[in-house]
């Protein structure tokens, strides 16, 4: 098993807590697994259905992230 780390955009109606997207550090076999992977974390974290999900993009590892969008 490989690290991606795996964006995803959050509804609208999930936006007002602060984010607009869901960063997911996983370990999976492949890039369409992990989206898998993270989309069910994010499912079960955020209480709202697969569907209401959108994929914007898998990384390859786990980056240093210097700075996320909610630290400003």
């Amino acid at each position: 098993m490989s690290p991606f780390t795996v964006v995803l955009l959050l509804p609208d109606f999930l936006q007002d807590q602060g984010s607009d997207n869901y960063v997911a550090f996983v370990h999976a076999i492949d890039a369409k697994e992990a989206v898998k992977v993270a989309t069910e974390e994010a499912r079960r974290a955020h209480k709202c259905a697969r569907k209401d999900l959108a994929h914007l993009v898998t990384f390859e590892g786990h980056p240093k992230i210097a700075r996320f969008n909610f630290e400003i």
